[in-house]
């Protein structure tokens, strides 16, 4: 599978357009989307949205749709967090599994 993906992300780069306007950025370049967008005094927003977006994932994978009331979003919180904590103690007893690899690739998408 490597091969191909090797081969298709350098034919889409080599015939990657470089036109600068919106429309071509939203739908060719998405990197190049969000450094037009996004600005240096934005990214703590951008952060904490993303953060969120982790942990609702997260607690969404025990509990299906529980971020609609307040205290669906605190509880969603609370259980992604005691997750991740559950993960690290884990890590730390047992050595770093790729269990765990593939936990800090996941969130870091």
């Amino acid at each position: 599978m490597l091969p191909a993906v090797a081969w298709w992300t350098g034919w889409s780069h080599g015939h990657m357009t470089h036109s600068q306007d919106v429309v071509s950025l939203y739908y060719t370049n998405y990197l190049g989307y969000q450094i037009y967008n996004v600005g240096w005094r934005d990214l703590p927003l951008v952060f904490w949205k993303n953060l969120d977006g982790v942990f609702t994932g997260i607690a969404g994978l025990m509990i299906f749709d529980l971020g609609k009331t307040a205290w669906g979003i605190f509880l969603s919180r609370f259980l992604a967090i005691a997750a991740i904590a559950g993960t690290v103690r884990l890590a730390k007893q047992r050595g770093v599994t790729p269990y765990h690899e593939f936990a800090a690739a996941y969130v870091a998408i």
